[in-house]
Formats: structure tokens, C-alpha cells, sequence
């Protein structure tokens, strides 16, 4: 039998490029004019309604900064400062003079954006609204709503972070923030959500809630958890409605996100908040970090940390794939069911499998980037806006699969980014692909990429072992033509039996082999070969060389049965490859199976 492998490659740390034209998702950028004199700033604060202006571009501005990241087949924009992204106002423009404005980040289609390509590495920043029109500098010098035109292109400037380094942390890098003894280390347990009030837990490199990004911004860090776009927040007024615990917010700039580790001889820090550079958070018996006064018992150490990325599945081979029900949606309606395409190429969560709609060919290149094509109908599957469907006319999108642990098992689990962004972290949000509400079919989400591990992988056997199968269902619907009466119900229900054989995901090489045998044996039965050509050939036991395999070859029903071989072909005395899931016409044949060979006379 041919075997299948599912490998593991750990993600290397660069970036892929998601568009021909050289935009990374992920990546941060300057919106540039075309003279490269100005950029598009939210100024000082990210907020709702923030209206977008240019200002000189500067190498310490943070609201000329934003992150864009692939949005199917658009881009966010959002504030480095924040979850705020740039909104067109749309029905609005009145309101705003035709200029952007800054919007908590929805997803929605305001903030859906392209970036066209010109010739000389500038773009049209286009909205969703009007594919006509675009952004940018106006005869006024505003950034505003407009006809394109030869002028009105931007250009985008990746921003390089720039190296800052006080009293021993490097703004940009990732920590653990610990007890003393770095035996605990400040985590949010995983969770994205305002309010989470933050505790010490065991020292765990894995635990991605542990893990904060300490940055520069002015004369202050921010701390941002790799889990998501949440910041280390001081509840300032509210310290007695929470008993003076440490909290965390939604990523917004504010004082309350701004601190200060004022460092002490023995490399350890207190952790001051904007708000009172007299006190400190500091860690308690219990593990809670409350507002207190500076002691040496509360000082924190900063453990430098790498983010915990996910492990991309490296997957090329024939597998079905299997929906299941996790944390946090639980989506009881489509556990066990089978991702399935139609005859006009829609998907579906089916809860059977059927060898023509469910059986897919995965092939993964070396970066990392998959593609799925149904080869027993040549389709392709694609994603059509928020849709996944199967077609033979268009060009297999691309995917990327991430495996939920280090080592795939059959209970790993998996979540298929429908794109190409192969280096994401947990806490990453990205389109993937997920069962919708009822259970029942497929759908293009954005989600945090721990969230969307929805999927399992179920190996099938490969190409050459079912369609010998199927090439036998063929043959013998053929020869049911021939037939009528009792002998013609009696084959179609040999038929049958062979056909929900093929539609069984668990089928294995043995199992093929003994159906094509059983089928070939009803038709030379029920259309008058009997046994006239079964024991024309005796069985022959081939040994390879490190007597480690034994495959078996012999005759029956007029064909060439060879079992208990990883690897075998048959070839007819042209040396032409023939198939062996039928019987095969009188002459000389090699079989060649693990190596060895053996000549068969029919």
C-alpha cells in the first residue's frame, strides 16, 4: 500500500508575501504621498471618529504608523496605536469633507480596502464603496475622496521599528513578566477580553498568555499581550471597583496603558503606572498584582520570551477532512461532519462521505502553502468572496494549515487560514475557513487564529489503490448492461456494495484489494467466465532484499492480484503501464512490487 505522510516543519520566523505587488500582511507601513513629504496620521489618539490628516512625515509620529493585514480579498488597515481602523465613511462623506476617519475595528465593509498597483510602486487606495474613486492628496492638502488620476496614487513606506534600549529592555522584543524567582510569570490565561483581570501562573515558555511585547511610545512602555491586540491596563479610578488588581483593555493609547519599570540594583523592576510614580503593581501570595506601595518583595523581573507560533501542517497526499466542535463557539452541529462538494461545485458539511464529493488531494509547497483539488472530478477548490466552492475553470486557491500541537496524531486538530500567511501566532486574527451557524456548510471568517481550530485531517488511502476500485465499478456497470433478471440485480447489488466501500473514508489498501477481487469474482460469475481463469497462474511469494516485505502475486478472475506490497506496478509486454482492477486480456505481464519483479503469463 502506498503510504501517506503528514510532516511538520516549525514556522521560521519571515515574512511571505500575500499580493503579486509585494504588500506583507501583517507588516506595518507609512501611507506616503507621492513626493514622500507627508503621511497619513490619526495624530496623537486612536478613537472613534478620528479624522485622518497628513502631516510631515516623521520617524516618531506612532499615528503615521499602521498595520495592514489580508482581509480575504481586501486589506484592514489599523492603527498601530490601537484597535481602530480606517473607516470610510461612505453615506457620511458630507459629514467628514469627503475625508477618512479612524473606527473601532469591525471587520466590515468600510473598512475593506484595495491597493492597486501602478507602474512605479504606488498605489490607488481604493474603498470597497466605489472601486471608481479612490483616497488621497487633493489640490487643497487634505487626504480626501476622489476621481482617480494620474496624481492621486499613494506609495506605501514599510516602517522599520527603530532599536530602543533602556535599562535593559529593548522595545519590541517580548517578555515574561515574573515573580523574583521566576518560578510565575503574569498571564491573562489566553483570553482577549477587556476587563480580565491578570494573575501570576507557573513559568510556561508555552503559555502565549504569558507573553507581552513591551514597547516604546514617548517617554513610557506599553505592554501588549501576543495573545491579542490588549495592553497591561491600570484601572486608574476604578482601582477600588476591581480591589486594586491588574488588569487588561482593548489597545487604545491611553494614560492608564502607559508605564514605567523603574529598575533596581539586582536587575529586578518595580512596575509603575502612569498614574502615581510613587506606588507599583506588585505581585501578592494569592498571585494577583494590585496597586501598592513599593517594597523589595514586589519587584518584578523581565524574562525575554519568543511568541508562541503556530505549527503549520505540511500535508500532500489524499485525505478527507472532518469538521469538529471546540472552544469557544462549539459548534455542535457540524462535529464529525465531512467537508463535501456538489456537482455544481458547492461546499457542504455532509454527515456521510462519499468517495466523489468528500476525497481530496492536498498538495503543500515548500513555504508551507497548500491547495485542494478533487481528483476524480479535476476540480479545484477556491474561495469566492466569503465562500468556499470547487470548480474545473479556475485556479486553486491557496491555503495554509495550522496543527494545534507539535506532533499530528488522529486526534490533532486544524485550522485552515484561507490565504497564504504562513508565520501567524496564536493570537493572530486571519480568514479562515469554518462551519457556519447550522453546522451545515462552509463560510470565510476572520478569527483569532487559537479559536479556529475547527477541522481534522483523516489520511485516505492514495490515488492508484481506490481508483483501481472505481475503475472495477466502472467495468462492472459496463458489464451490467449485458445482464438481466437475477443476474443483472444480483451485479447491481455487488455494485452497490462496492460503490458504499469507496464512499467509507476509512478504507485501506487491504480492504481495496479484497473488493476488487469480490467484484471481479460476481462479474466473471454472473456473466459466464466462472473459473475457467482462475488458476491459471500459481501464487508467487516475493521476498526484497532486506527480507522485510513479502509481497504476494497471483491470478484470478483473469487479472493480476498483488497484495501485502507498499509500491507496485504492472506492465504489459509493450511496456505500457495497465491497470489491474479488471481482467486483463491473454499475454505476458511484469509486475514489479517493492522492488522486486516477477513475470505473469495469462
Amino acid at each position: 500500500m502506498k503510504k501517506i505522510f503528514l510532516t511538520l516543519f516549525a514556522l521560521l520566523a519571515f515574512a511571505f508575501n500575500v499580493q503579486a505587488d509585494n504588500i506583507v500582511s501583517g507588516q506595518k507601513y507609512k501611507i506616503v504621498t507621492l513626493d514622500g513629504t507627508k503621511a497619513l496620521s490619526c495624530g496623537e489618539v486612536a478613537k472613534n471618529d478620528v479624522r485622518l490628516t497628513l502631516t510631515n512625515l516623521s520617524d516618531t509620529e506612532e499615528g503615521q504608523v499602521w498595520v495592514l493585514t489580508q482581509n480575504g480579498d481586501y486589506w484592514g488597515i489599523t492603527s498601530a496605536m490601537g484597535a481602530f481602523n480606517i473607516d470610510n465613511p461612505s453615506e457620511a462623506h458630507d459629514k467628514f469633507e469627503n475625508k477618512l476617519c479612524l473606527w473601532q475595528t469591525n471587520g466590515g465593509d468600510n473598512q475593506k480596502w484595495t491597493f492597486e498597483a501602478a507602474d512605479d510602486d504606488s498605489y490607488y487606495m481604493i474603498p470597497l464603496e466605489n472601486a471608481a474613486k479612490c483616497y488621497a492628496l487633493d489640490a487643497n492638502g487634505n487626504f480626501t475622496f476622489q476621481d482617480k488620476g494620474a496624481d492621486t496614487r499613494v506609495k506605501l513606506v514599510k516602517y522599520v521599528e527603530p532599536v530602543i534600549t533602556i535599562d535593559g529592555i529593548t522595545s519590541g522584543k517580548y517578555y515574561q513578566i515574573c515573580t523574583f524567582d521566576t518560578s510565575a510569570a503574569l498571564s491573562n490565561n489566553g483570553s482577549t477580553a477587556n476587563n480580565t483581570i491578570l494573575t501570576m501562573q507557573p513559568f510556561d515558555v508555552k503559555d502565549e498568555g504569558q507573553i507581552w511585547q513591551i514597547n516604546r511610545s514617548g517617554n513610557y512602555w506599553t505592554i501588549k499581550s501576543s495573545v491579542g491586540n490588549v495592553n497591561i491596563d491600570n484601572p486608574s479610578a476604578s482601582n477600588n471597583a476591581n480591589y486594586h488588581k491588574l488588569l487588561q483593555w482593548q489597545t487604545s493609547g491611553g494614560d492608564n496603558q502607559k508605564w514605567t519599570f523603574e529598575k533596581a540594583d539586582d536587575n529586578s523592576y518595580y512596575m509603575v503606572p502612569f498614574e502615581n510614580a510613587e506606588k507599583c503593581y506588585g505581585y501578592n501570595a494569592d498571585g494577583t498584582m494590585t496597586f501598592q506601595d513599593k517594597t523589595s518583595a514586589v519587584r518584578v523581573k523581565l524574562v525575554e520570551a519568543k511568541p508562541v507560533s503556530l505549527v503549520n501542517a505540511v500535508a500532500n497526499g489524499y485525505y478527507c477532512i472532518q469538521a469538529v466542535s471546540v472552544f469557544p463557539d462549539y459548534n455542535y452541529n457540524s462535529e464529525g461532519r465531512f467537508v463535501s462538494f456538489d456537482a455544481n461545485g458547492n461546499a457542504s458539511l455532509n454527515t456521510d462521505y462519499t468517495y466523489q464529493g468528500s476525497r481530496l488531494l492536498i498538495s503543500t509547497n515548500d513555504e508551507g502553502v497548500a491547495t485542494l483539488t478533487l481528483p476524480q472530478s479535476g476540480a479545484n477548490v477556491t474561495v469566492d468572496g466569503n465562500a468556499v466552492k470547487s470548480a474545473t475553470t479556475a485556479e486553486a486557491s491557496k491555503f495554509v494549515l495550522f496543527l494545534n500541537e507539535d506532533e499530528w496524531t488522529l486526534d490533532s486538530h486544524l485550522a485552515i487560514h484561507a490565504g497564504s500567511t504562513t508565520d501567524a501566532k496564536s493570537g493572530s486574527t486571519l480568514s479562515f475557513v469554518a462551519p457556519n451557524a447550522a453546522g451545515s456548510a462552509l463560510t470565510i471568517v476572520n478569527k483569532v487564529a487559537k479559536n479556529a481550530f475547527t477541522f481534522r485531517l483523516v489520511p485516505l488511502p492514495a490515488s492508484a489503490e481506490t481508483d483501481r476500485l472505481q475503475q472495477a465499478v466502472s467495468s462492472a456497470q459496463q458489464a451490467l448492461a449485458t445482464l438481466q433478471g437475477e443476474k443483472a440485480e444480483a451485479l447491481k447489488q455487488a455494485i452497490a456494495l462496492a460503490q458504499s466501500e469507496l464512499d467509507y473514508p476509512y478504507l485501506t489498501a487491504n480492504d481495496v484489494a479484497y473488493d476488487v477481487e469480490v467484484l471481479n469474482g460476481k462479474v466473471a460469475e454472473l456473466t459466464g467466465q466462472g473459473d475457467s481463469s482462475v488458476k491459471n497462474f500459481g501464487e508467487v511469494t516475493l521476498i526484497n532484499n532486506n527480507q522485510t516485505s513479502a509481497a504476494k502475486v497471483y491470478t484470478k478472475f483473469g487479472g493480476i492480484v498483488v497484495e501485502n506490497a507498499n509500491h507496485y506496478s504492472i506492465y504489459n509486454a509493450a511496456g505500457q503501464q495497465v491497470n489491474n482492477s479488471t481482467a486483463l486480456p491473454h499475454g505476458t505481464y511484469v509486475v514489479v512490487a517493492d522492488g522486486q519483479v516477477v513475470k505473469v503469463v495469462l
